[in-house]
């Protein structure tokens, strides 16, 4: 009786340090993974509030007078609202930066605003990669699960250059599937 007494206990012991090991350790997740979000979202506001600034500029070299243009930057004002990267969004991104390129009639603040943008886009995404590598870690990823954490997404284009249509691009397949057999 007392050594059935005495396991009871020592499982009873184990339990409660399991227990405690695992709430400390998802508190300890959870403050990081909220943290390296924070850091995602920060990075993300830098590059919308310089799209405002970019925004602004259009509209007073009256650039917005172009029904397509202005449709656009209607479009991405809208989807950057939502405060993530999306493929609509990289959509109406390529469409302006194509327009502007050979039309914007301030050159050079147009390169000193690329580069902005550029550098924010680098921060953010290298923010981004930085929380979707934690949040695909072991035993992270199970803490971000339970707390419906879902990974960021990369913003792909490049100002002051050419890009590829995101929509098309988004369609091909990557060159490790182009040669696997489906049948």
């Amino acid at each position: 009786m007392r050594f059935l007494k005495n396991v009871i206990i020592v499982v009873a012991l184990f339990s409660l340090i399991a227990f405690l090991f695992m709430y400390l350790l998802k508190r300890s997740k959870e403050d990081i993974l909220k943290e390296k979000e924070q850091t995602v979202k920060v990075a993300w506001n830098a590059f919308s509030s310089d799209l405002t600034i970019r925004d602004s500029l259009m509209k007073s070299f009256a650039l917005t007078k172009f029904d397509s243009l202005k449709y656009f930057e209607q479009q991405s004002m809208f989807e950057r609202d939502k405060n993530e990267s999306n493929l609509d969004l990289e959509y109406f991104e390529f469409k302006i930066n194509n327009y502007l390129l050979p039309n914007f009639p301030n050159e050079k603040a147009l390169i000193k605003l690329y580069d902005k943008l550029n550098n924010d886009l680098a921060n953010y995404n290298a923010q981004t990669k930085e929380y979707n590598v934690y949040i695909s870690t072991f035993p992270n990823f199970i803490v971000a699960k339970r707390l419906h954490y879902h990974k960021a997404k990369y913003f792909s284009i490049k100002y002051g250059g050419t890009n590829e249509d995101p929509i098309l691009k988004s369609k091909e397949l990557s060159e490790w599937a182009k040669g696997v057999d489906t049948n």
